[in-house]
């Protein structure tokens, strides 16, 4: 069964009166902190909060059928700036188009206030407490905890201290010179008779006015809850245990979290990439200082590497002199034709033959460049490098 609670906050904004219901009968009423409401509101139950009207302001304003948003509101606090004490930043701007009605908030009243109750993981309505007279009477004026709450015709309302009543009612009775509100349990207070032809007087219960307002709020009244989603709200709307809502909590953060991570990993990848293909385009080309697109770079730097070769005319009459030696001699050789350059390796061949090797090579066009040959045992092993000359 879903459970029904009201709330009235005091004047001091910090501690309230809970009224909690079960089908329409009222179950208990406690007096607390705003901080302990969590502690004896059930999740999933619907909670209707009334907030002193004295804490909020009220305008009866009209809005143009040209107007959008911007303009309008933009031509209320023009209208209505001598009216508000702080800057227009710092206040919510609540407006009921039905009831052509305007309420403002301090952000810094009711945010604490919005943040608690969105911790209840219930549904939330938070209302000025001058509706609940007004629903009832749309000029009256209620007592309620010490409070004078009075309700008038343009849907707006205000409320006062008794201690305030003797300033408060001179400058009402000018503004609403017509106003004869119906006393709602108010004996016949002096004041209110001094400048108000006030006929009726009721006294009716707080539970009645409950019940009333209740069975008329989804008409048109103005909500001035401000919805935040709450990790603690969440898992006890969804009735989730400790470990649920701990688990529910981090895969809700991760989803969150992700694409910000993700994106950050694309940002490190990509700067890696750019600085990796900096590097290999410094390689090939020390002058290049950035790297805006890589193919066309690429391709520019191979077409002016790639200049055609002058080619090298090679005497080949000067490599006859392989042809003088016993293949079966050399171990290994190496010919490099950009150089005209020719390594020979001998293994263990006699002295004679390679005295006859260096007769050779004396007599050919070349030039004995390096000569590692060493004698063991009457056998000479190494190599011997040698640079043809080039005969054009």
């Amino acid at each position: 069964m879903i459970k029904q609670f009201i709330i009235h906050i005091s004047s001091d904004s910090v501690s309230a009166k809970l009224y909690s219901y079960e089908e329409g009968k009222l179950l208990d009423t406690n007096n607390l902190r705003l901080e302990e409401l969590a502690n004896l509101i059930t999740p999933n139950s619907n909670v209707t909060i009334f907030m002193p009207s004295h804490l909020l302001r009220s305008f009866s304003i009209t809005k143009d059928k040209n107007e959008n948003e911007e303009r309008f509101q933009a031509r209320f606090f023009s209208e209505h700036e001598d009216f508000l004490i702080s800057d227009v930043s710092e206040n919510y701007f609540n407006f009921s188009e039905s009831m052509n009605l305007a309420i403002i908030a301090n952000k810094e009243l009711m945010d604490p206030i919005n943040n608690l109750l969105n911790q209840l993981g219930c549904s939330i309505e938070l209302f000025p407490e001058y509706f609940l007279n007004h629903a009832y009477a749309v000029d009256s004026c209620l007592v309620y905890e010490e409070r004078f709450i009075f309700s008038f015709s343009d849907n707006t309302g205000f409320s006062c201290s008794k201690e305030s009543l003797v300033d408060y009612l001179p400058l009402l009775s000018k503004e609403k010179k017509y106003y004869q509100p119906i006393c709602l349990n108010l004996d016949q207070e002096p004041l209110i008779q001094e400048y108000f032809q006030v006929d009726k007087h009721e006294s009716i219960p707080i539970e009645l006015l409950h019940k009333q307002f209740l069975e008329q709020k989804g008409q048109h009244y103005l909500n001035l809850f401000q919805f935040k989603f709450s990790l603690n709200g969440f898992s006890k709307k969804l009735n989730l245990s400790r470990l649920e809502g701990v688990l529910t909590s981090l895969l809700i953060v991760g989803l969150l979290v992700f694409p910000f991570l993700n994106q950050k990993l694309m940002q490190i990848y990509e700067t890696k990439y750019r600085q990796a293909t900096l590097e290999i385009f410094q390689n090939i080309n020390p002058n290049t200082k950035r790297v805006i697109n890589p193919k066309v770079q690429m391709d520019a730097i191979l077409k002016s590497n790639l200049k055609p070769r002058q080619q090298t005319k090679v005497n080949m009459d000067s490599y006859e002199i392989l042809k003088s030696l016993n293949l079966d001699d050399i171990s290994k050789s190496t010919i490099n034709f950009d150089t005209l350059e020719v390594i020979l390796h001998f293994k263990e061949i006699s002295l004679l033959k390679y005295s006859i090797y260096q007769r050779i090579i004396d007599q050919m066009n070349v030039t004995l460049i390096e000569d590692n040959m060493v004698t063991s045992n009457e056998k000479v092993s190494g190599s011997i490098k040698m640079r043809f000359s080039n005969n054009e």
